[in-house]
């Protein structure tokens, strides 16, 4: 992907999160690979500028990464707006 498609992909994913709404993303805008993928995942967390509070981990065994496809355990960032603690009541706009 372009650095310009990236953005793009970016700038739609965020618009979508700030109004709650599933999209569609065009084919143009679908990373090809992992590198596409985390450079996109740059490129939103930069837009959001929200305050990072930790990480997740999805795919954590080889077991569970093979059974998805990947090639090894997938990083995501959690950001301190969007963490509750326990107990917690979350909206129906979930």
């Amino acid at each position: 992907m372009s650095p310009e498609q990236i953005d793009q992909t970016a700038k739609l994913l965020v618009n979508a999160r700030r109004q709650h709404q599933k999209i569609r993303l065009p084919d143009t805008c679908r990373p090809k690979n992992e590198d596409e993928a985390y450079a996109i995942q740059q490129a939103v967390t930069d837009r959001l500028t929200l305050p990072l509070i930790g990480w997740k981990i999805g795919a954590a065994s080889k077991a569970v990464a093979a059974a998805e496809g990947a090639a090894q355990a997938a990083s995501g960032r959690l950001f301190t707006p969007h963490v509750r603690r326990s107990p917690a009541i979350m909206g129906d706009h979930l």
